[in-house]
């Protein structure tokens, strides 16, 4: 289904292939949510950085909806690349009630971030996150070249099987 009807238009491929132009492979994908539903940014980064320990020369494509996140990770790692975004000034992130000079902008932005997610060798992200899961199905990722980060966190798996049953 998605690869049939979830065609991204001509710029979004435009800009995904212009950011894995001249790249090296493995590329290590990293999908960070930290908004409304934060993930565990410690267990992101001790994946990444143990991917990282087996792959030195993998670059790293950072998708995430916050500005503090990516410098932390532009800090932590080098050879790490990201696109353009708008972040909001107070706390930085994307999903924050700001208007956006260009919404369309903006979504065609998530989709540049989803798609390059789904052409990266590596992806570290949490099953919890419908977009990287998306990603990772487009992309054809196995689970093996997954690190899913809350894939044992009881509390989440609790947290899932209540909201299966109320």
């Amino acid at each position: 289904m998605l690869s049939t009807h979830f065609i991204p238009n001509e710029r979004v491929l435009r800009e995904v292939n212009s950011l894995f132009e001249g790249r090296t492979r493995p590329i290590i994908g990293v999908h960070v949510r930290y908004t409304d539903r934060k993930v565990s940014l410690n267990r992101i980064l001790a994946n990444t950085a143990k991917l990282r320990l087996h792959m030195p020369e993998a670059e790293i494509f950072l998708s995430t909806d916050n500005l503090q996140v990516q410098n932390k990770f532009l800090t932590y790692f080098d050879r790490v690349f990201v696109i353009d975004k708008a972040f909001g000034a107070g706390d930085n992130s994307l999903h924050e009630e700001v208007a956006h000079a260009n919404p369309l902008r903006e979504a065609e932005n998530a989709l540049i971030d989803m798609w390059a997610l789904s052409r990266c060798d590596w992806l570290v992200h949490s099953r919890n996150s419908t977009f990287s899961v998306a990603a990772a199905l487009i992309g054809g990722i196995p689970r093996q070249r997954q690190r899913d980060i809350d894939r044992g966190n009881l509390l989440v798996i609790l947290k899932r099987w209540m909201q299966t049953w109320s």
